[in-house]
């Protein structure tokens, strides 16, 4: 993964004009996994001057290590950072247990958080980095069904704030 690549790609997400980029802070950041993910995570937070936030931190024993889809997006709501960005690790991890109704509505409901009505100079471009090793085609789904603009760019899908930022796969050459 070439994180200057991510960096960037997040760069000129904040920096796009329309106020549904402003205003819904959502994103998927699909990756693949490698012996350099953590690192490659570590410094995208660090980079963005984020934290990260790691849905296994609030798995209870009692829960049976299960997270309802109210408790998760509670955990979203109430402990993302609101004065920076916000990467959020174990999401695919979770959703790969749920029915595509449950996916879909889940995905719906992230698409609800908005930046309004969070103060401070940066808050219009503070973003929710969900980072994703699976699900792609099932979160892309969501997106694009219930997105007005959905249009596909080069390596990302246009959602007029709920975006999706993944890397582009290295075409294979058959020798």
């Amino acid at each position: 993964m070439d994180v200057e690549v991510i960096k960037q790609k997040i760069l000129e997400d904040k920096n796009k004009g329309t106020s549904s980029y402003r205003r819904y802070p959502v994103r998927f950041l699909f990756m693949e996994m490698n012996n350099h993910t953590q690192e490659d995570i570590q410094e995208l937070v660090k980079a963005g001057n984020g934290e990260l936030l790691d849905l296994s931190d609030y798995l209870m024993k009692k829960d049976d290590g299960w997270m309802t889809k109210t408790k998760f997006v509670h955990v979203i709501r109430e402990y993302s950072a609101k004065d920076r960005d916000t990467y959020v690790l174990g999401f695919s991890e979770l959703i790969r247990f749920y029915s595509k109704k449950d996916i879909e509505s889940t995905v719906l409901s992230l698409f609800d958080i908005e930046n309004s009505g969070i103060s401070g100079a940066n808050a219009s471009q503070r973003r929710i980095i969900f980072i994703c090793f699976s699900m792609m085609d099932n979160v892309n789904k969501v997106c694009l069904l219930y997105t007005f603009d959905a249009a596909d760019e080069e390596d990302s899908v246009d959602l007029g704030g709920a975006g999706i930022i993944k890397k582009k796969k290295k075409q294979k050459t058959e020798e």
